[in-house]
């Protein structure tokens, strides 16, 4: 497996539990905490950044 494909599985990963996470976020309340909703914010970027991260790998334009 090479890093492109390895970074894509952690990505497709990340993006199924986050979606998990947005689905049952409104029951649990989401904004009744700013720190849960701080650190959900930086998980949102950080997988955000990974998928733009991958799409540069995959295209094979490396720097």
């Amino acid at each position: 497996m090479n890093n492109a494909e390895h970074l894509k599985n952690i990505y497709i990963n990340l993006y199924i539990k986050r979606a998990n996470i947005s689905y049952l976020s409104p029951l649990k309340g989401q904004y009744n905490n700013p720190i849960k909703h701080n650190l959900f914010n930086l998980i949102n970027i950080l997988i955000n950044t990974g998928s733009v991260l991958i799409v540069v790998l995959e295209s094979g334009n490396y720097a």
